[in-house]
C-alpha cells in the first residue's frame, strides 16, 4: 500500500479530526488507487448481475421444457427487475459517494430492507449450494438510515460469508436482527472455518484479504458505510463454529 493509500485510510487520532474523517469515509474508500477502485465497483455490481443471469437461465430452461406457466415466468421477470433496480441503485450510490454527497437518511424498516436484499443473496447462495437463513426479530423499531447503503453493507457481509464456506459440510449463512439497549443489531454469521484471532484486527483494513481473488475492499466498504451512520461493525464470537459480523445502529430516542 503506498503513502497516498495509507493517508486516505488513516484513522483519526484526535477528536478534531473525527468529523472530517467521517465525512470522508466513503470518499476515501474508493479513491486510493484507480485499479482497486475499478475492482471494487465491479465487485459490488457483480452480485445483482450474477443473480439476473441465473434467473434468466431459469426462464430459458422453463421455456425449453415447454413450461409456459405464467406465474413462474412472471416471478422470474420480477426477480430480474428487482436485481436490475438494485444494480442501478448501487451504481448511483457509488457515484454519489465519489462526489462526497450526504447520506439520504429516512425512517427505515430494517427487516424489510434485509428481505429485499435477501432476494439477490438467495440466488447467489443457491448457486453455491448454501442455505441462507433469515431470523428477523418481530416489531423491530424503525431507524434513520440510508436504505441502499445499509443494504449494500449487509449484502457485502452475506456474500463474504458465502465465499468463506469453502467445501464444509454444513453450508449456511444466517442473518439475524434484534433490538437492545437503544440499538438495532444485524448479525451475519456463517458455518465456515471462522476467523483466526491473529488477523481479526486487520479484517477491515482496505486491500487486506485472505482470498486469492479478493479485492480486500468488501469489509472495508461495509465498515465505512456503518461508521458513516454513526454505528459499529465488528467481528464477534459466534455461538457455534464459523465467523460472525455484527452491525449496531442507534435507534431514535422516541423508538427506544
Amino acid at each position: 500500500m503506498n503513502d497516498m493509500t495509507c493517508s486516505l485510510f488513516r484513522m483519526p487520532s484526535t477528536g478534531a479530526e473525527l468529523g472530517e474523517s467521517q465525512r470522508n469515509l466513503f470518499h476515501a474508500a474508493r479513491l486510493a488507487l484507480s485499479g482497486q477502485l475499478l475492482s471494487a465497483i465491479l465487485h459490488e455490481l457483480q452480485q445483482p448481475l450474477i443473480a439476473m443471469r441465473l434467473r434468466a437461465r431459469n426462464g430459458r430452461d422453463l421455456l425449453a421444457a415447454g413450461d409456459h406457466s405464467s406465474e413462474a415466468i412472471h416471478e422470474i421477470f420480477r426477480d430480474i427487475e428487482g436485481c436490475a433496480a438494485f444494480a442501478t441503485d448501487i451504481a448511483s450510490r457509488l457515484r454519489l459517494l465519489s462526489d462526497k454527497r450526504p447520506l439520504e437518511l429516512e425512517p427505515l424498516d430494517l427487516n424489510e430492507a434485509i428481505r429485499e436484499v435477501a432476494v439477490i443473496a438467495e440466488i447467489q447462495a443457491k448457486a453455491c449450494g448454501v442455505t441462507l437463513e433469515l431470523r428477523l426479530a418481530p416489531h423491530l423499531p424503525r431507524l434513520n438510515a440510508d436504505r441502499v447503503s445499509i443494504q449494500h453493507a449487509v449484502l457485502d457481509l452475506v456474500i463474504n460469508g458465502i465465499e468463506a464456506l469453502g467445501e464444509h459440510d454444513e453450508r449456511r449463512v444466517i442473518v439475524e436482527t434484534s433490538a437492545r439497549g437503544g440499538h438495532a443489531e444485524v448479525s451475519v454469521r456463517d458455518t465456515g472455518p471462522g476467523v483466526a484471532r491473529k488477523i481479526r484486527g486487520r479484517l477491515f483494513e482496505p486491500f487486506f484479504t485472505t482470498k486469492p481473488e479478493g479485492t480486500g475492499l468488501g469489509l472495508a466498504i461495509a465498515k465505512a458505510i456503518v461508521d458513516a451512520h454513526g454505528g459499529c461493525l465488528e467481528v464477534v464470537d459466534p455461538p457455534a463454529r464459523g465467523a460472525c459480523f455484527r452491525i449496531r445502529l442507534s435507534l431514535p430516542i422516541d423508538d427506544e
